[in-house]
């Protein structure tokens, strides 16, 4: 009787595992207003008849969700009695082009202007950034052109271009002794090639123009010269930001060089890595923590110095800190203040550390640094990362307090 009960029982639920994955037999789209299906099938880029798994329909939602286009994503499959499998993409669109003003204050400078972002100018799923500010210490328009999968391939191409005028502080501990008014007008072009969802390879091709001020802390005060430099880099990204909230991990690592061969006129190599996880405790608080190390060569110019303070380590003055040898460490701690179908508001504690240092002068105590404090965040519905941030810091080893704000583009 037992035996008799399992056969039937089998043959019952066999026929519907049968059709739980199968080939590919076509994919069906909801929701989308402006971006053309197309590009979705391109951002999906699955050919008729691949095997349909689990893993398979989570990568899709992924691949959608990293493209930027659209608030949320739902990808399910329908089985069919033939064996073959539909793909059901249901998906909200952002706006696809945003306009906000910007500000930012800190340690005496200040500066406002505009940003412009659109998904889809000129190419379908490339992004464009043009954001233009002015102050009483930094003036900068910048540019920014980001395609992906180039004619439908797994190719990317990204350019920027950037035009500054920068009043950089300078430091002898915590006392600022001068400043130094600096130029600058660079390009880059940045070919690369997605692996896979996650994996990204890219090589950087830089050219920058510097215009050095006067000033007698900086050793090449009064000089200009051009700056050219090749950069590999290996990016592992799985960061999703759904909600407002960060999930996954990313890895990147990068190695820049520039040598006299290259026509440049400053001479230099800088390894580094980053290391950033992000989850979520309990639906309620989400906790990121970003590791970073850079090194660079015993003598490098001023423009290309590794720096610490300010936005890399809140507590402290911008760039209060220069060497050749950094290691940071923040820890923010995103909690839900108010939520609303537009925007939503997130209260912040933070933890920062940093270690930098010159290889000639070698470590010491006197290198580490500490801040913390708490803030806010807010985050629009249709953009997801923050366009408004409120930090106050303290400086431990210094003893300092400092506040930091910035509406439209948050560096901290």
């Amino acid at each position: 009787m037992l035996i008799r009960f399992l056969v039937v029982g089998l043959t019952i639920v066999l026929p519907f595992n049968l059709y739980a994955n199968g080939p590919l037999r076509s994919i069906v789209v909801f929701g989308n207003e402006k971006t053309e299906r197309q590009t979705i099938l391109d951002i999906v880029n699955l050919e008729s008849q691949t095997y349909v798994t689990e893993r398979l329909v989570r990568e899709v939602d992924d691949r959608l969700v990293n493209s930027g286009l659209f608030k949320t994503v739902h990808v399910t499959q329908t089985d069919n009695r033939d064996g073959t499998v539909d793909l059901r993409i249901v998906v909200t669109e952002k706006q696809l082009w945003f306009a906000f003003p910007i500000f930012q204050a800190w340690n005496g400078r200040y500066s406002g202007g505009a940003a412009f972002g659109e998904s889809n100018l000129f190419v379908p799923n490339a992004r464009t950034l043009i954001a233009i500010q002015g102050g009483n210490k930094l003036n900068r328009f910048f540019y920014v052109f980001d395609a992906k999968n180039v004619f439908g391939s797994s190719f990317s191409m990204r350019t920027w271009l950037l035009g500054r005028t920068d009043d950089v502080p300078l430091y002898q501990g915590k006392d600022k002794v001068d400043e130094i008014h600096m130029k600058d007008a660079a390009i880059a072009l940045i070919p690369g090639y997605q692996w896979t969802n996650d994996i990204r390879t890219s090589l950087s091709f830089n050219y920058r123009y510097v215009d050095y001020g006067d000033s007698s802390f900086v050793a090449l005060s009064g000089e200009h010269g051009n700056d050219v430099s090749i950069k590999f880099e290996f990016t592992y990204d799985s960061l999703k930001r759904r909600e407002a909230f960060l999930k996954g991990s990313s890895l990147r690592a990068g190695y820049e060089f520039a040598e006299s061969r290259f026509g440049t006129d400053f001479s230099y190599h800088i390894e580094e890595v980053e290391w950033t996880s992000a989850f979520v405790i309990s639906n309620f608080v989400n906790y990121v923590i970003s590791l970073e190390g850079a090194i660079a060569d015993k003598i490098l110019p001023f423009h290309r110095d590794l720096t610490l303070g300010g936005a890399s380590l809140r507590g402290y003055s911008e760039r209060q800190f220069r060497g050749d040898t950094r290691v940071t460490g923040r820890q923010d701690l995103l909690f839900p203040a108010y939520r609303h179908s537009k925007f939503s508001v997130f209260g912040l504690v933070f933890y920062d550390m940093g270690l930098i240092y010159r290889d000639t002068s070698g470590i010491s105590r006197s290198a580490f640094r500490n801040g913390t404090g708490g803030g806010l965040r807010v985050s629009l519905t249709g953009i997801l990362a923050p366009v408004f941030g409120l930090d106050f810091a303290y400086g431990i080893e210094d003893r300092k307090f400092q506040t930091y704000f910035a509406l439209g583009l948050v560096e901290f």
